[in-house]
């Protein structure tokens, strides 16, 4: 069963450059309709900055993915 999982899992890793793009398309989006009409709760700003961040960690973590094993003893 976790073989048939992985292999299906396989589409998202192809893929992985097109959901980023994706994800930035949506919080762009969420970010424009949230300031459409003035300034947004302060939970919805929270929530758009958690977004983005964890975007921009996604795109950047597979660059230092090697350095992190490395200082985590896992490699």
């Amino acid at each position: 069963m976790s073989t048939t999982l992985v292999a299906k899992l396989g589409f998202f890793a192809r893929n992985q450059a097109l959901f980023q793009w994706v994800t930035l398309a949506l919080l762009a989006a969420a970010a424009f309709f949230a300031f459409r009409n003035g300034r947004p709760s302060m939970r919805v700003i929270v929530l758009l900055v958690i977004g983005f961040a964890l975007a921009g960690v996604a795109y950047v973590l597979p660059s230092y993915e090697r350095e992190i094993l490395e200082w985590l003893n896992l490699m």
